[in-house]
């Protein structure tokens, strides 16, 4: 459950970040951790699908 929490609570920060990646330049460290989530975010969805 707690595991469930810290990756809605990523999520919600990726939202974040992909708005503010939208609207204007964001800067390189954001744009990494928009990155870092996405894949994490990718990985997750195949465990969910494959099992």
């Amino acid at each position: 459950m707690l595991l469930y929490y810290l990756f809605y609570q990523c999520y919600q920060y990726w939202i974040e970040l992909k708005e503010e990646a939208a609207q204007e330049e964001a800067p390189v460290e954001k744009r990494s951790a928009l990155d870092s989530l996405t894949c994490l975010y990718n990985y997750h969805q195949s465990l969910r699908f494959s099992s």
